[in-house]
């Protein structure tokens, strides 16, 4: 199971928004989806973290698996 995450842009990258869909995690930030779902594929792709940085916020994706939640 895929978590998207916003976490906070400092080292520690503590969670500040946590959810299941990426949809629903623009939701909570605000955002649009479709600049959520880009920054999040930018990341998966290795390229450099921009857009919420300003804001605060970075977004990561994070695999878990089922009996960790």
């Amino acid at each position: 199971m895929t978590l998207y995450m916003a976490v906070t842009a400092d080292r520690y990258e503590l969670p500040i928004v946590v959810e299941a869909q990426a949809y629903a995690l623009a939701n909570k930030l605000s955002r649009s989806r479709r600049s959520t779902i880009e920054e999040l594929s930018r990341n998966r792709n290795g390229k450099q973290d921009v857009s919420g940085r300003n804001k605060g916020y970075l977004l990561r994706e994070v695999e878990v698996e089922e009996e960790q939640l």
